[in-house]
């Protein structure tokens, strides 16, 4: 073969397959899921979603755009803590004081009549938002202690920081009350003096203690990935507001301070948009502007 009968036949190839491609994704016009069946004894029913553009890039970017916020909705990219710990007590069997992370996270797509999560983040990120709750319906484990039948990095009423662990659990809250209350024996009084004859002798004075003056008031900033800021700054809120605010009559402040640097300068488009949406997004004045 020549080269022009060459490149004509690279062409007709490559033609084909784009128009076979195209082909398979204008066919691919039903996303079918499960449902919760409504007739006794039937497992489930199938409901489907009708997918109805052809200029889409790939069947499953279509289908997710359809299923998620985007579209319908089938897919949930965010559950409530609440959500979660009332869907928890309806599963967790009585006679098990912990349940696996891992373990939750397939009855999700297990169960039909449980939503549908994007991913393991979102059902982290739920866990997180139920245990900074006062009275979280569970407490949370990075594992636990066969020989000591104790479980490590127990936190209750406190989100832990950093990816969760394989061996993350969730446990009762009876179960990890006891473990972290404290056992405190009653304290032997002390021998007082005595006279020459065994009675008792005069009592020192009691010494009253110096009241502590405990701190009143927490400051700090830190500096947020801007790769994920939405979660670099959930962490924050867990991690820090949410135990500030656990002091009886606390009040916190939340204040966001931007400071963006750009080699070139920034255009009269973009400060005249940024100098609107901070307007209306009601940021000081006297401490925004563009210099």
């Amino acid at each position: 073969m020549t080269q022009a009968q060459l490149a004509d036949a690279r062409d007709k190839f490559k033609n084909n397959r784009d128009g076979a491609a195209r082909a398979v994704r204008a066919a691919r016009s039903h996303v079918l899921f499960p449902v919760e069946s409504t007739e006794p004894g039937k497992p489930f029913d199938l409901d489907h979603l009708a997918l109805t553009a052809r200029d889409r890039a790939s069947v499953p970017a279509a289908v997710y755009d359809k299923a998620s916020a985007k579209g319908d909705g089938i897919i949930k990219e965010a559950l409530g803590g609440e959500t979660l710990g009332t869907r928890l007590a309806e599963l967790w069997p009585a006679d098990r004081p912990h349940l696996p992370v891992a373990e939750v996270a397939e009855w999700f797509p297990t169960y039909v009549y449980l939503p549908k999560l994007r991913d393991r983040v979102v059902l982290e990120t739920a866990i997180r938002d139920a245990l900074a709750k006062l009275d979280p319906k569970f407490a949370y484990a990075e594992g636990f202690d066969e020989g000591s039948g104790k479980y490590t990095g127990l936190l209750w009423q406190k989100a832990p920081l950093g990816p969760m662990p394989p061996t993350a659990l969730l446990v009762q809250p009876e179960i990890a009350m006891a473990q972290l209350r404290p056992v405190v024996s009653a304290p032997q009084p002390a021998p007082g003096p005595t006279t020459p004859d065994g009675g008792p002798g005069p009592f020192p004075p009691i010494e009253t203690p110096e009241p502590k003056h405990q701190p009143r008031r927490f400051y700090g900033s830190v500096e947020i990935d801007m790769v994920r800021p939405v979660r670099a700054f959930e962490a924050i809120l867990n991690a820090v507001v949410a135990e500030l605010q656990r002091a009886k009559g606390a009040k916190v402040r939340l204040t966001l301070e931007i400071d963006a640097d750009a080699a070139d300068g920034f255009s009269e488009a973009d400060i005249g948009v940024v100098r609107d949406n901070a307007r209306q997004l009601k940021f000081k004045a006297e401490s925004t502007g563009f210099e």
